[in-house]
């Protein structure tokens, strides 16, 4: 793949999920001009970011790098590739009958859930375990006003 193929399969990705250059860029912590370029096909992302997009939107390093092959690894027994193209075919399908969109949060929401999209596992079970706290002592809160 070319910098200006990858550069139009970035920008068909981040219009499936309607979303802007500025919250991708945001997500990467990189500049809006500098995502830019990687859509103009001018400069390829280093590796690292590469990665981070495909986690941001939810594919494989294969299928960012190589959308338009069938990208199965030729490594994979056949029974291993038919499991792979099936678990494949469910994603996509679950990703376009999904009707919660996330264009449909504000701002903020977004931008939240793009960072948790490139978090670890850990990073992400950390967040979780500290939304929680923060939710209780919020109702903790609410309810204590409350009764006042």
């Amino acid at each position: 793949m070319n910098k200006i193929m990858l550069g139009n399969h970035l920008r068909e990705l981040r219009r499936k999920f309607a979303l802007t250059q500025k919250q991708v860029a945001d997500a990467l912590h990189i500049d809006r001009s500098t995502y830019s370029y990687y859509e103009l096909g001018k400069t390829w992302p280093d590796p690292p970011t590469l990665v981070f997009l495909a986690q941001l939107f939810g594919i494989g390093m294969l299928e960012l790098l190589s959308p338009e092959q069938n990208t199965t690894a030729s490594f994979l027994h056949d029974s291993e590739q038919s499991d792979l193209k099936r678990s494949r075919k469910r994603n996509r399908s679950s990703m376009l009958t999904n009707t919660s969109k996330i264009y449909d949060l504000p701002d903020d929401e977004q931008q939240l859930i793009l960072y948790y999209r490139i978090m670890t596992a850990e990073q992400k079970e950390l967040l979780l375990n500290n939304a929680e706290q923060y939710s209780a002592e919020t109702m903790e809160k609410t309810k204590d006003s409350d009764e006042s």
